[in-house]
């Protein structure tokens, strides 16, 4: 799905920082949070030209309608949500976006096959990344 620029805006990816789960959770869950809100915000305003063609860009063709918008707000915020997930360039970061993974398939940012393709992603980063050294006692 593609945004007008006023909401793309807030969807812009902005990687959470090397983080734990729970930072890089709040990092995305704040993103999508942001996105939602400016979304329903932005067509709930009017029936300009502007707005009909957010919602026709929606893949609704309706004036303002309270569902349709809500399910616009609930696509930008997946959106949101899954571009501000950890990078992979750590085995940190790794950990911390096989976290915020399993927080969005919970919250139904992320759908099925789009989580399997992201796990199976995280393990190969796993994988290449050096074995932790173990303490010996």
């Amino acid at each position: 799905m593609t945004f007008p620029p006023m909401i793309a805006s807030y969807i812009v990816a902005s990687a959470a920082p090397s983080s734990s789960p729970v930072e890089a959770i709040r990092h995305a869950q704040k993103a999508a949070d942001e996105a939602y809100k400016t979304t329903l915000d932005s067509t709930a305003l009017d029936d300009s030209p502007s707005q009909k063609l957010f919602r026709r860009m929606a893949g609704v063709d309706a004036p303002s309608n309270p569902e349709a918008d809500r399910r616009a707000a609930l696509a930008a915020a997946a959106e949101a949500f899954i571009n501000n997930l950890p990078m992979l360039t750590s085995r940190r970061n790794t950990q911390a976006f096989i976290g915020a993974v399993a927080y969005g398939m919970a919250c139904g940012y992320i759908k099925g096959k789009e989580a399997r393709e992201f796990l199976y992603n995280a393990q190969l980063a796993l994988a290449a990344f050096p074995a932790r050294k173990r303490k010996t006692k």
